[in-house]
Protein backbone atom coordinates (compact mmCIF):
# COMPACT_ATOMS: atom_id res chain seq x y z
CA UNK A 1 0.00 0.00 0.00
CA UNK A 2 1.36 3.29 -0.97
CA UNK A 3 2.12 5.68 1.55
CA UNK A 4 0.05 9.10 0.46
CA UNK A 5 1.48 11.35 3.65
CA UNK A 6 4.12 12.87 1.95
CA UNK A 7 5.08 16.21 0.69
CA UNK A 8 3.92 17.51 -3.50
CA UNK A 9 4.95 20.02 -5.24
CA UNK A 10 1.62 21.59 -7.00
CA UNK A 11 1.94 24.05 -10.06
CA UNK A 12 -0.98 26.69 -10.67
CA UNK A 13 -1.05 28.35 -13.90
CA UNK A 14 -1.54 31.89 -13.68
CA UNK A 15 -3.01 33.76 -16.85
CA UNK A 16 -2.26 37.00 -14.95
CA UNK A 17 1.61 35.74 -14.64
CA UNK A 18 1.92 35.27 -18.85
CA UNK A 19 4.81 37.92 -19.62
CA UNK A 20 6.75 36.50 -16.57
CA UNK A 21 9.43 34.24 -17.50
CA UNK A 22 6.58 31.24 -16.61
CA UNK A 23 3.24 31.82 -16.16
CA UNK A 24 2.92 28.95 -13.35
CA UNK A 25 3.37 29.25 -9.42
CA UNK A 26 4.52 26.38 -7.90
CA UNK A 27 4.86 25.63 -3.87
CA UNK A 28 5.52 22.69 -1.50
CA UNK A 29 2.76 21.49 0.44
CA UNK A 30 2.14 18.34 2.35
CA UNK A 31 -0.64 16.13 1.67
CA UNK A 32 -2.22 14.15 4.29
CA UNK A 33 -4.36 11.54 3.67
CA UNK A 34 -7.03 10.15 6.53
CA UNK A 35 -7.35 6.00 6.23
CA UNK A 36 -9.23 4.06 8.95
CA UNK A 37 -7.73 1.59 10.94
CA UNK A 38 -6.71 -1.41 10.46
CA UNK A 39 -5.04 -4.42 12.45
CA UNK A 40 -1.67 -5.93 10.98
CA UNK A 41 -1.55 -9.84 10.42
CA UNK A 42 1.29 -10.17 12.77
CA UNK A 43 -1.10 -9.72 15.72
CA UNK A 44 -1.58 -12.09 17.88
CA UNK A 45 -4.61 -14.37 16.95
CA UNK A 46 -4.88 -17.76 19.45
CA UNK A 47 -2.73 -19.32 22.34
CA UNK A 48 -2.39 -21.91 24.19
CA UNK A 49 -0.73 -21.57 27.92
CA UNK A 50 -0.28 -23.01 30.96
CA UNK A 51 -1.66 -22.07 34.09
CA UNK A 52 0.79 -19.82 35.49
CA UNK A 53 2.55 -19.03 32.71
CA UNK A 54 3.35 -15.00 31.69
CA UNK A 55 1.31 -14.46 28.59
CA UNK A 56 1.38 -11.69 26.32
CA UNK A 57 -1.33 -10.31 23.50
CA UNK A 58 0.08 -8.30 20.60
CA UNK A 59 -2.31 -5.96 18.41
CA UNK A 60 -0.59 -3.64 16.03
CA UNK A 61 -2.61 -1.52 13.78
CA UNK A 62 -2.41 1.10 11.09
CA UNK A 63 -4.21 3.71 9.54
CA UNK A 64 -4.34 7.91 9.75
CA UNK A 65 -4.21 9.21 12.20
CA UNK A 66 -2.46 6.47 13.89
CA UNK A 67 -4.69 4.25 15.66
CA UNK A 68 -5.32 3.83 19.93
CA UNK A 69 -5.43 0.55 20.40
CA UNK A 70 -8.51 -0.66 23.86
CA UNK A 71 -8.61 -4.47 25.13
CA UNK A 72 -11.85 -5.75 26.30
CA UNK A 73 -13.42 -9.20 26.76
CA UNK A 74 -17.31 -10.27 25.63
CA UNK A 75 -19.53 -8.54 27.41
CA UNK A 76 -17.22 -6.45 29.13
CA UNK A 77 -16.10 -2.97 29.57
CA UNK A 78 -12.60 -1.67 27.61
CA UNK A 79 -9.78 -2.69 30.49
CA UNK A 80 -6.79 -1.65 29.10
CA UNK A 81 -4.55 0.04 26.43
CA UNK A 82 -1.98 -0.02 24.10
CA UNK A 83 -0.29 -2.54 21.83
CA UNK A 84 0.47 -5.16 24.57
CA UNK A 85 -1.82 -6.46 26.79
CA UNK A 86 0.22 -8.43 29.01
CA UNK A 87 -1.44 -11.51 32.26
CA UNK A 88 1.65 -12.00 34.37
CA UNK A 89 0.26 -15.71 35.74
CA UNK A 90 -2.28 -16.49 33.60
CA UNK A 91 -5.40 -18.68 35.43
CA UNK A 92 -7.78 -20.99 34.37
CA UNK A 93 -10.24 -18.27 34.74
CA UNK A 94 -8.19 -15.90 32.23
CA UNK A 95 -9.05 -18.36 29.37
CA UNK A 96 -11.55 -17.28 26.54
CA UNK A 97 -11.92 -14.48 24.04
CA UNK A 98 -10.10 -11.54 24.05
CA UNK A 99 -10.75 -8.12 21.72
CA UNK A 100 -8.27 -5.53 20.65
CA UNK A 101 -9.92 -2.86 18.88
CA UNK A 102 -8.11 -0.14 16.97
CA UNK A 103 -9.84 3.10 16.21
CA UNK A 104 -8.75 6.52 15.04
CA UNK A 105 -11.99 8.73 14.64
CA UNK A 106 -11.95 7.71 10.59
CA UNK A 107 -14.66 5.57 9.41
CA UNK A 108 -15.69 2.87 11.95
CA UNK A 109 -13.52 0.85 14.76
CA UNK A 110 -11.89 -2.75 14.17
CA UNK A 111 -11.12 -5.22 15.93
CA UNK A 112 -9.69 -8.85 16.33
CA UNK A 113 -10.46 -11.79 18.03
CA UNK A 114 -7.83 -13.17 19.99
CA UNK A 115 -8.46 -16.91 21.83
CA UNK A 116 -6.40 -18.19 24.76
CA UNK A 117 -6.66 -21.85 26.02
CA UNK A 118 -5.35 -22.85 29.30
CA UNK A 119 -3.78 -26.00 30.30
CA UNK A 120 -4.64 -27.18 33.75
CA UNK A 121 -4.43 -29.64 35.72
CA UNK A 122 -7.83 -31.33 37.37
CA UNK A 123 -10.08 -29.76 39.72
CA UNK A 124 -12.56 -32.07 41.61
CA UNK A 125 -15.80 -30.94 43.64
CA UNK A 126 -18.43 -33.16 44.84
CA UNK A 127 -22.13 -31.80 45.63
CA UNK A 128 -22.22 -34.58 48.56
CA UNK A 129 -18.99 -36.47 50.14
CA UNK A 130 -21.31 -38.50 52.04
CA UNK A 131 -24.45 -39.93 51.21
CA UNK A 132 -27.05 -42.69 52.95
CA UNK A 133 -28.98 -45.10 51.50
CA UNK A 134 -31.09 -48.10 52.61
CA UNK A 135 -29.94 -51.91 51.72
CA UNK A 136 -31.37 -52.57 47.79
CA UNK A 137 -31.94 -49.02 46.64
CA UNK A 138 -29.67 -47.21 44.45
CA UNK A 139 -27.10 -44.76 45.53
CA UNK A 140 -25.98 -42.26 43.33
CA UNK A 141 -22.64 -40.44 43.51
CA UNK A 142 -21.36 -37.44 41.34
CA UNK A 143 -18.49 -35.78 41.54
CA UNK A 144 -17.78 -32.66 39.32
CA UNK A 145 -14.28 -32.35 36.87
CA UNK A 146 -12.70 -29.15 35.56
CA UNK A 147 -9.58 -29.29 33.91
CA UNK A 148 -8.00 -28.86 30.17
CA UNK A 149 -6.84 -31.16 28.52
CA UNK A 150 -9.85 -33.51 28.82
CA UNK A 151 -9.20 -35.60 32.07
CA UNK A 152 -9.79 -39.72 32.48
CA UNK A 153 -12.29 -40.04 35.39
CA UNK A 154 -12.25 -42.99 37.36
CA UNK A 155 -14.22 -44.58 40.68
CA UNK A 156 -12.47 -46.68 42.72
CA UNK A 157 -13.60 -48.51 45.82
CA UNK A 158 -10.94 -50.53 47.75
CA UNK A 159 -8.28 -49.76 46.14
CA UNK A 160 -10.20 -51.48 43.14
CA UNK A 161 -11.13 -49.17 39.93
CA UNK A 162 -15.03 -49.79 39.38
CA UNK A 163 -16.06 -50.90 35.46
CA UNK A 164 -20.03 -51.41 34.79
CA UNK A 165 -21.49 -54.17 35.76
CA UNK A 166 -24.51 -56.18 38.10
CA UNK A 167 -23.85 -53.50 40.69
CA UNK A 168 -22.26 -50.39 39.41
CA UNK A 169 -23.15 -48.13 35.99
CA UNK A 170 -20.88 -45.29 35.19
CA UNK A 171 -22.51 -42.35 33.57
CA UNK A 172 -20.23 -38.87 32.27
CA UNK A 173 -21.55 -36.03 30.83
CA UNK A 174 -19.78 -32.60 29.04
CA UNK A 175 -21.24 -29.90 31.08
CA UNK A 176 -19.24 -26.60 29.49
CA UNK A 177 -16.24 -26.26 28.40
CA UNK A 178 -13.49 -27.85 30.17
CA UNK A 179 -16.18 -29.55 32.24
CA UNK A 180 -17.34 -33.07 32.89
CA UNK A 181 -19.50 -34.72 35.23
CA UNK A 182 -19.43 -38.28 36.46
CA UNK A 183 -22.20 -39.98 38.16
CA UNK A 184 -21.53 -43.70 39.93
CA UNK A 185 -24.64 -45.81 40.51
CA UNK A 186 -24.40 -48.33 42.80
CA UNK A 187 -27.52 -50.78 42.24
CA UNK A 188 -29.96 -52.01 45.31
CA UNK A 189 -27.22 -51.38 47.26
CA UNK A 190 -25.99 -54.45 50.01
CA UNK A 191 -23.94 -54.37 52.88
CA UNK A 192 -20.90 -55.15 51.41
CA UNK A 193 -20.98 -51.83 48.85
CA UNK A 194 -20.84 -49.31 51.57
CA UNK A 195 -17.95 -47.15 52.32
CA UNK A 196 -15.50 -44.81 51.01
CA UNK A 197 -15.73 -44.58 47.00
CA UNK A 198 -13.08 -42.42 45.08
CA UNK A 199 -13.60 -40.30 42.05
CA UNK A 200 -10.41 -39.43 40.53
CA UNK A 201 -9.56 -37.53 37.62
CA UNK A 202 -5.93 -36.90 35.84
CA UNK A 203 -4.75 -35.40 32.74
CA UNK A 204 -0.73 -34.62 31.62
CA UNK A 205 -0.59 -31.77 33.85
CA UNK A 206 -1.81 -33.84 37.36
CA UNK A 207 -4.01 -35.83 38.98
CA UNK A 208 -6.80 -35.05 41.64
CA UNK A 209 -9.41 -37.31 43.67
CA UNK A 210 -12.24 -36.61 46.27
CA UNK A 211 -13.34 -39.36 48.65
CA UNK A 212 -17.18 -39.80 48.81
CA UNK A 213 -18.68 -41.89 51.84
CA UNK A 214 -21.92 -44.14 51.48
CA UNK A 215 -23.06 -45.25 55.31
CA UNK A 216 -26.56 -47.37 55.19
CA UNK A 217 -29.53 -45.50 56.48
CA UNK A 218 -33.09 -47.18 57.40
CA UNK A 219 -35.10 -45.45 55.06
CA UNK A 220 -35.12 -44.54 51.65
CA UNK A 221 -33.38 -41.53 50.92
CA UNK A 222 -34.39 -38.36 47.80
CA UNK A 223 -33.71 -37.09 45.32
CA UNK A 224 -33.24 -40.11 43.48
CA UNK A 225 -35.23 -42.72 44.96
CA UNK A 226 -38.19 -39.93 44.97
CA UNK A 227 -37.82 -39.53 41.08
CA UNK A 228 -38.73 -42.66 40.19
Amino acid sequence: MADWNKKWRIKIQNPNLFLLHSPYVSADTELLVCRPPFIYDNSTRSLVVVEGQSVQLACFAGGYPTPKIFWRKPNNPIFSMGNILKIPAIKKEDRGNYYCIAGNGVGNDTSRRISISVEFPPVITALQTSVGQAVLYDAYLECHVEANPQPAISWIYKGIEISNNQHYWISDSVTADDKRDSILRIMKINNYLYGDYTCKASNNLGAAEIKINVYETVLPQCPFVCKD
